[in-house]
């Protein structure tokens, strides 16, 4: 199927002003009327203006580019009924000066896809009004994993960074100093750019998420530190701690029962490098079965498991103390841990 077009029709200002809020409205086209039918999303780019530069050869000759524009901002959003509307912050770190600044769009949906731009843009001054002085919020978490800092975790994780800076958004043009950076075991030489891994969420200009695969990280201790930048140049930093564990052992660590001694009910929790399926089940001291679990799909990372006091009967269980096996099997590996339990009501 031909492609469609898409229309940018408005662009509020008209000139991306360092700190300013834009406004892009836009449609999509097909045979250029509206494709009232379409309904998809919107990937949505802009860039500073081209830079104009020179390289001198070794033979002293001197070569003229034109270099691309920095990308300023890039997000999803929702297209409905063929109209689309989006925002987004100029950060600080532009060019000043260049009238070659770009916006462009791609839209799809599951049948077709289509695009355009709007070049020739002015990128000069800075707004007034906003005034920020806090850097963005960051949490870092591993992908499919219940992640909390110190947990173990396998080989090749991928790191998840959200970012959220609700007054300047995110700085992403990567300005030197200003890029969102990863340092591994506080060794300044591991500096990582990470910034074009970042992606705002969609139909928001304010917070976003990147990730970023750590495929060359050696078992044991480690930590991370993320550096980020809002538009308005504020930084900030977080660090977590991570062990990684070879792929053929199963660890469980930190298994504890709480509260205990217990009323009512009682909640297990445990830290586990990989997904695994849990058993649970409760004897007397002499070795009786009372209660058993429903099988618990655990995800690597921070698991927790509740057991309400009672039989298999459904009857409250007396005071005493009470054995638990704690079982873990993934694939060909295991693990088997047995504790107490103490009711005391």
């Amino acid at each position: 199927m031909p492609r469609l077009k898409v229309e940018l029709q408005k662009i509020s200002p008209d000139s991306l002003k360092a700190l300013s809020k834009i406004l892009v409205t836009g449609s999509v086209l097909d045979k250029g009327q509206i494709a009232a039918d379409f309904n998809g999303k919107v990937d949505l780019k802009a860039f500073d203006s081209k830079r104009p530069t020179a390289y001198t050869t070794a033979r002293g000759s001197t070569v003229h580019f034109i270099l691309p524009g920095r990308p300023i901002f890039r997000g999803e959003g929702k297209i409905t009924n063929g109209r689309f509307s989006m925002q987004f912050i100029v950060p600080k770190d532009i060019s000043y000066g260049g009238n070659l600044g770009r916006i462009s769009a791609y839209i799809w949906n599951d049948q077709i896809d289509g695009s355009g731009y709007k070049d020739n843009i002015a990128v000069d001054g800075t707004a007034k009004g906003l005034v920020d002085h806090r850097g963005p919020k960051i949490q870092i978490g591993f992908k499919n994993q219940n992640f909390m800092d110190g947990d173990l975790l396998a080989p090749d994780p991928v790191m998840e960074v959200t970012l959220t800076d609700e007054q300047s958004g995110i700085n992403i043009a990567g300005d030197i100093g200003h890029k969102i950076t990863l340092i591994l075991d506080n060794n300044p030489s591991t500096k990582r750019n990470i910034t074009d891994y970042f992606q705002y969420n969609v139909g928001s200009y304010f917070s976003g998420k990147l990730e970023y695969p750590l495929t060359d990280i050696k078992t044991g201790f480690h930590s991370a530190e993320i550096k980020a930048w809002d538009n308005s140049n504020n930084s900030s930093t977080q660090t977590v701690h991570f062990t990684i564990t070879p792929q053929n052992e199963l660890i469980v660590q930190r298994l504890y029962p709480y509260p205990n001694p217990f009323e009512d009910a009682t909640t297990l929790s445990f830290e586990i490098n990989q997904p695994a399926q849990i058993s649970l089940k409760i004897y007397t001291l002499s070795g009786r079965l009372i209660a058993e679990l429903p099988v618990y799909d655990a995800n690597a990372g921070f698991n927790t498991m509740r057991w309400d006091g009672h039989d298999q009967d459904g009857d409250e269980i007396s005071n005493g103390v009470y054995l638990f096996k704690f079982q873990a099997s993934a694939e060909k590996l295991s693990f088997q841990k047995i504790g107490k339990f103490i009711k005391m009501k």
